[in-house]
């Protein structure tokens, strides 16, 4: 028979041990301090022993030979080495992740990954690029990267069409790019929660490894922290053991006593103490990515900065979109996803849009992701980085804003909502000549033409009484547009009136002297 300490539960005989519940133990083990519990038993009565309880209290014999306790002076205590996030620049990475697809479809391995080559050069169009990534074998290796992509699957912004990684929508600007920056990180944590688990240290642990519980428990449990004040990792988790609960593993004790049984008692005998071990290692790497990158969390270290942070702090923006999110999480994912598509834009733009005489649009500062991508639609991006975007207006970009269904007064509209002043007269002049200039002309496809010798003929054609009916005049004198449903029944009364008509079959090397026009809107003689 052996027994098995609680988690809450402190060693008093390993001096070196220094703990709180360590301390607490040995100083219960001389009769120092008692522990009490508010945890409900049933109706059987047990000992705490060792345990630290939920109150502490000293003996009146020991009280009365101690000093009277000093007013508690309030410290303000800060970490070496502070770490904070910024969701805009996470939000703006995950943007240009998805233009990069949406410019060059990515081609997978079998594996289902993307291609090395084209990994490294999708790196370094982000803003905050893997440092690391040519050390790594596939893009699973690179977390950043990997989730990225796994948010823009689950969010529906790519999909995979056969080996090929491409976007959808066409040129219709997503609702997740329009919502408010809270209602997006919310719809980041749905995707991250659902997204692929890692592997854990010891491998005969992973099939019972429940990721998706492990990251919803988490946020759960760093919503009920309090704004601004630093917790210590240890604290943080045993918190989590006093409770017997655990991040990786939904139901702890069924989960030891299964693989006790599976494995063995003896093999297994440390199952509590690895678990503890996995669950930590868990929250330090999920804490400080994803969640310090989205704003949520901060992180302290102390002496010199590392990979391990020792402490960390609940944002005001953290509590606000974590409480909303166990608020709408209760529900399922899709029910988020649905609140946040139906949520109205609540961002305020505290950045600056200026549009110059040359044509030349800088967007500096937290500008929003909505203006931006707005932005992308009618103007070409010449910079990226992490504070200022540069854009510049051409003929080309506004008829491809055109081709989208912008007209040069909707562009006009967006430029001046969005720097919130009137257009240079310049540039407001040009972009309604360039309007009226791509309005002036319209191309058709799958048009059959007739063209006679000259307009005499033509002329009489078009009054013949078997023929009016399927020829149209056109501005050109000795051309007619043939209806689309009788080109064979024109062709037939021609050879009739004994004219042998001449039939082009349609491909560019029988265009003499013609001209070539693409979907684009790009002609070449």
């Amino acid at each position: 028979y052996s027994y098995r300490r609680r988690p809450d539960e402190g060693d008093p005989y390993n001096l070196k041990l220094t703990r709180f519940k360590d301390v607490i133990a040995r100083l219960t083990l001389h009769g120092f301090v008692f522990a009490e519990s508010s945890e409900d038993a049933g109706s059987y009565n047990y000992k705490l022993k060792f345990s630290t309880g939920d109150v502490l209290f000293i003996p009146p014999e020991i009280a009365a030979h101690l000093p009277e306790p000093r007013p508690h002076a309030e410290v303000t205590w800060a970490p070496d080495t502070i770490r904070q996030g910024d969701p805009a620049l996470y939000l703006r990475d995950l943007y240009l992740y998805w233009e990069f697809v949406s410019r060059n479809p990515q081609k997978l391995t079998q594996q289902g990954y993307i291609r090395k080559n084209s990994l490294k050069v999708l790196n370094r169009s982000l803003l905050q690029p893997d440092p690391d990534l040519a050390s790594y074998k596939n893009e699973s290796e690179s977390a950043r990267l990997y989730l990225l992509r796994q948010q823009l699957e689950r969010l529906g912004l790519i999909v995979l069409s056969g080996d090929e990684l491409v976007t959808v929508g066409g040129d219709q600007i997503h609702s997740f790019w329009l919502a408010g920056q809270d209602l997006q990180i919310i719809l980041l944590l749905a995707a991250w929660i659902e997204s692929e688990g890692e592997q854990i240290e010891h491998q005969s642990m992973n099939y019972y490894a429940d990721w998706e519980h492990a990251r919803a428990k988490l946020i759960e449990h760093l919503s009920q922290l309090p704004v601004g004040v630093w917790t210590h990792l240890d604290l943080l988790m045993d918190q989590l053991f006093a409770l017997g609960e655990s991040y990786l593993f939904a139901d702890r004790d069924r989960f030891i006593k299964e693989y006790r049984r599976y494995y063995g008692r003896y093999s297994s005998a440390d199952i509590p103490e690895r678990i503890e071990a996995q669950d930590q290692q868990f929250a330090s790497r999920a804490t400080a990515f994803p969640l310090m990158q989205l704003g949520l969390i901060e992180l302290g270290y102390i002496g010199e900065a590392t990979d391990e942070w020792a402490t960390v702090r609940l944002t005001k923006r953290g509590k606000r979109v974590l409480n909303l999110f166990n608020t709408k999480s209760k529900s399922g994912a899709n029910v988020i996803r649905e609140a946040a598509s139906a949520e109205p834009y609540l961002d305020t733009d505290n950045g600056q849009v200026i549009v110059q005489p040359n044509f030349h649009i800088v967007a500096m500062g937290p500008v929003s992701m909505a203006t931006l991508v707005q932005l992308d639609t009618c103007a070409e991006r010449q910079k990226a980085d992490v504070t200022v975007f540069e854009y510049q207006l051409t003929r080309g970009s506004v008829y491809k804003a055109q081709q989208q269904g912008l007209a040069a007064g909707d562009i006009i509209t967006l430029l001046e909502e969005v720097s919130s002043t009137p257009l240079p007269p310049n540039v407001r002049r040009t972009l309604d000549e360039w309007g009226a200039r791509q309005q002036r002309i319209t191309f058709r496809t799958g048009v059959t033409l007739l063209q006679a010798l000259d307009e005499q003929r033509l002329s009489t054609l078009l009054e013949a009484p078997a023929l009016k009916r399927d020829l149209a005049p056109t501005p050109v004198a000795n051309v007619a547009l043939v209806s689309r449903q009788h080109r064979r029944r024109v062709g037939n009364e021609l050879l009739k009136q004994g004219i042998l008509p001449s039939y082009d079959d349609g491909k560019p090397s029988s265009a003499r002297d013609g001209v070539l026009f693409f979907a684009d809107g790009t002609a070449e003689p």
